[in-house]
């Protein structure tokens, strides 16, 4: 069943939620993290879902905070200024 957008939302708040609209993009597998960074400093608005993995090792163990989709960044700009850059 298709989902149906509210009759109460006014034209120009629809035209505005349009530009919002996120985007997954491709990256390199284990840069996933920097990329995030970068684009953040460039005004994007990014979202990385993480999950935490444990690793025993001889004699200590490790945790490592791991992209829960390798290679994937979702990402959507959040001012004008970041869609001109």
């Amino acid at each position: 069943m298709p989902v149906r957008e509210s009759s109460f939302v006014s034209e120009s708040a629809h035209e505005a939620g349009a530009d919002r609209r996120w985007f997954a993009l491709s990256v390199t597998a284990r840069h996933e993290k920097i990329v995030s960074q970068l684009l953040l400093n460039k005004g994007f608005e990014t979202f990385l879902p993480l999950y935490t993995r444990r690793h025993q090792y001889a004699r200590r163990v490790r945790r490592f905070e791991l992209p829960l989709f390798p290679g994937y960044l979702f990402c959507r700009a959040i001012s004008q200024r970041a869609c001109r850059s």
